[in-house]
């Protein structure tokens, strides 16, 4: 069994929520958000009366809100579980058959078997439980040991940080 104290943020809140997005989006999301938002740029200069141009802005608006509004979501949420947790640390305890996150707001267990993957970044990673959830773990926190721990219990290979 690993223990390891974890240290929150609001700033780790908000690279989280970002990394989540930016990789559940994708790079061609957001060129294609990018693409489509010139498109519509071009349609409503050039053809301004246009019912084309103003379907194609619209939609591109709408996007672009939805992408917006996930993220205020997700970060809402999360920084409300930050001021819940009054101390912003958290205690993780990793073992064979579990992982066990526990802080003054309250504790969360559940099997290996619940995350479907684990996705790495420069300084966090993230353990994606399902549908728009997931588990933040700074790395700054993480030995090495625990990093291998984790990734070989989610079925990845560990990588170093960038």
């Amino acid at each position: 069994m690993l223990t390891v104290t974890l240290h929150y943020s609001p700033a780790i809140v908000r690279r989280s929520v970002f990394a989540y997005l930016r990789r559940g989006i994708g790079t061609g999301g957001l060129v294609s958000l990018g693409g489509g938002g010139a498109a519509a740029l071009y349609l409503v200069v050039a053809h301004p009366t246009s019912w084309y141009s103003g379907v194609v802005a619209g939609g591109v608006a709408i996007l672009a809100a939805v992408f917006v509004g996930l993220y205020f979501l997700h970060y809402r949420q999360g920084m409300a579980k930050l001021a819940r947790m009054g101390q912003p640390d958290a205690t993780l305890r990793l073992t064979e058959t579990e992982l066990v996150v526990s802080s003054q707001a309250g504790s969360f267990s559940a099997p290996w078997s619940t995350f479907t993957a684990l996705w790495q970044f420069k300084d966090l990673w993230l353990l994606l439980i399902g549908n728009g959830q997931f588990l933040t773990l700074p790395l700054a926190d993480l030995s090495d040991e625990a990093r291998s721990f984790i990734a070989s219990r989610v079925g990845v290979e560990a990588r170093p940080p960038a």
